[in-house]
């Protein structure tokens, strides 16, 4: 009997009606039976095997759920579960840091740009900004500045699955550059007991707060966090915040998403698996080294009886030491134990850490830095594989949904302050990407820079760089080459890619080497 087979289509009985077309016309009826069980036969096989009700998948649970629904309710622990294996599992907690290091690094740099150039109105800002952001002017907590609070706020969304940050005004005797500061939270802050229709279109789901169109209008932030164990239980109360003052930040992975989830969700049983799988083997390993060997009796005592307590007697040693020899007494014997062997345990691990490095959509090498099995052009493949989620991570939640709700606040705090700032926007550059090989990577950007395939701003920018900084710097370092005469084997105005001088001008006379 084969136990994957797709049932077989049920006959329905005869009705009234097949009974009467039966009688009258036995042709019509057998047509009819016909139509009836090719129905039944199409009904049965025209449709996804994934969708199939056979015992293969009978205890596969598959509920239609939509995002919020399937994530609130499994939301808190999912949370206590990650917040555990990063702090106790070696792998989660670098593969946290590895994605923390690769989104954010020593940080993103803000330049303030104006659609009309003004440098002196530019530079003004910039230090405004520089004086806020680049220090601990910008955090709440007075600890950090923008590139630690993005580093915090990352590692807070790939350990708890989102973050919020939340927009703090302070007074003008505060002393700061604008009054504002940002501080991050926990999402253990959101409420999660407001839920329900509010009777007037509106409704909250998992502590937000939506308008009849869908729109978020406010957080309910509780005033402390609910795992505080100093803090007391029957305090805790929720506010209502204007949904301007704060930043929810998350990977939406499901369309109508409005909380996230840890991103190490899907590999959780497979990291506390072989988490329970290495205490075991090394648990079988010590107690099989305990047992060095047995001695038992040559020959069965007279009178034993089998209930006889054993071990060691008081005149007996109970243990071993290098060069030891023993003397036994007649009739005794020794067998030492042979411990068993771990056997597959390297299979199984890289086995289990390539799913988990998986998960958090990051490569195997670089979450367990095992390299011994890799050469240079699968290094690659999979370096640009996963440099493609750090570029759509930058993208859709730092950028997008942090940093320019930031600069949107920065600017309205210089508001605040009466420094106009308008028509300003800020430019984000992500920090630097490092070369694999630059004996191939640079030649292969200047060939592409000079066939017109980018520009020398774009390839600055994506190697973390700001093109305006880097050309001033370069137009002072001319100057002062000029200045003094001096002809360096880097500079391309006098010295060609062989190494050779340029040939001058005819109305030019030939440059002086150093």
């Amino acid at each position: 009997m084969n136990i994957n087979a797709e049932p077989k289509a049920s006959r329905q009985m005869p009705n009234v009606i097949d009974k009467v077309v039966r009688y009258f016309n036995p042709q019509a009826a057998l047509r009819r039976e016909q139509a009836r069980v090719a129905m039944d036969y199409i009904s049965n096989t025209r449709r996804f095997d994934g969708a199939s009700n056979t015992s293969r998948f009978e205890q596969w649970r598959r509920p239609g759920t939509d995002a919020n629904s399937s994530i609130l309710p499994s939301l808190p622990r999912l949370r206590n579960a990650a917040r555990d294996l990063t702090r106790n599992n070696p792998w989660a907690e670098n593969a946290t840091r590895v994605i923390i290091n690769n989104t954010v690094g020593a940080g993103i740099t803000g330049t303030v740009a104006l659609p009309v150039e003004n440098v002196n109105r530019q530079k003004n800002l910039q230090n405004l900004w520089w004086n806020w952001a680049e220090t601990t002017e910008i955090d709440a907590s007075g600890q950090l500045d923008l590139a630690g609070l993005l580093a915090l706020a990352m590692t807070t969304i790939v350990e708890s699955g989102e973050v919020i940050i939340r927009r703090r005004y302070r007074r003008a005797s505060a002393g700061l550059t604008i009054p504002v500061q940002i501080q991050v939270l926990e999402p253990d802050y959101l409420d999660e007991t407001k839920d329900g229709d509010l009777g007037t279109g509106g409704y909250i789901r998992g502590g937000i707060e939506y308008s009849p169109r869908g729109e978020i209008t406010h957080y309910w932030l509780r005033e402390i966090h609910p795992g505080d164990q100093g803090g007391m239980w029957s305090s805790i109360t929720s506010f209502r915040i204007r949904a301007s003052e704060i930043i929810h930040a998350f990977d939406p992975k499901r369309a109508g998403q409005g909380r996230g989830y840890p991103w190490c969700a899907a590999a959780i049983r497979r990291l506390k698996d072989f988490d329970d799988y290495e205490d075991a083997q090394l648990t079988r390993q010590k107690l099989a080294a305990c047992f060095v060997g047995m001695i038992h009796d040559m020959a069965t005592p007279a009178g034993a009886t089998g209930l006889e307590k054993t071990g060691p007697t008081e005149d007996q040693k109970d243990y071993f030491q290098p060069g030891m020899m023993e003397l036994l007494p007649p009739g005794k014997d020794i067998k030492f134990s042979s411990p068993p062997g771990v056997t597959n345990y390297k299979e199984y691990g890289v086995f289990n850490l390539r799913g988990a490095a998986a998960a958090f959509g990051i490569t195997y090498e670089a979450m367990t830095g095992d390299y011994s099995n890799v050469n240079y052009s699968s290094s690659r493949m999979g370096w640009l594989e996963m440099n493609r989620n750090f570029s759509r991570w930058q993208h859709t939640i730092l950028r997008v949904q942090i940093l320019n709700r930031i600069g949107a606040w920065f600017f309205g705090g210089l508001t605040i302050s009466g420094i106009d700032s308008q028509g300003a926007f800020m430019k984000w550059t992500p920090p630097k990407r490092e070369m694999m090989d630059p004996t191939k990577e640079v030649p292969a950007a200047i060939k592409a820079i000079r066939g017109g395939l980018t520009s020398m701003e774009r390839y600055h920018s994506s190697m973390g760089n700001d093109f305006t900084e880097v050309m001033t710097e370069i137009e002072a370092s001319n100057k002062v080459l000029d200045a003094k005469k001096i002809i360096l084997d880097t500079d391309p105005r006098n010295v060609n890619m062989s190494g050779g001088l340029n040939e001058p001008a005819d109305d030019e006379p030939p440059p002086q080497t150093a």
